[in-house]
């Protein structure tokens, strides 16, 4: 399965119940990779108040070969395979210029709320 946005891979790991909220403000600088850290693996974090951050900050969106082989859509041997193939096979670099880059939108569906929004 492809996923086209963070957005889709945060709904996809509260789903499957691997993504967890910390809801307690957390100091961006000294102690937010220490709590990421004692997730191990087994879980993605949510920090909604990262202290010396705008926005909310993700933790371990990818931090095991579980993740990593659910976000390809593949199992989990087959990383290694598929890792390589890549690796042999680059695609090419797309320029996207600075004005139409997906990066710049600001995206928030009414039908349902958004997982990440900026902290006022």
């Amino acid at each position: 399965m492809e996923f086209k946005s963070l957005r889709e891979w945060l709904e996809i790991l509260r789903e499957d119940g691997i993504l967890k909220t910390v809801s307690r403000p957390v100091n961006l600088v000294y102690e937010l990779a220490a709590v990421a850290k004692k997730a191990g693996g087994r879980h993605c974090l949510f920090f909604e108040d990262a202290s010396g951050s705008a926005m909310p900050v993700v933790a371990g969106i990818a931090s095991s070969r579980k993740m990593f082989a659910r976000a390809l859509g593949i199992s989990v041997d087959k990383l290694v395979e598929t890792f390589s193939t890549a690796q042999s096979n680059p695609g090419d670099c797309i320029i996207v210029e600075r004005e139409s880059a997906p990066v710049k939108e600001v995206i928030e569906p009414e039908r349902h709320v958004c997982c990440i929004q900026q902290q006022p």
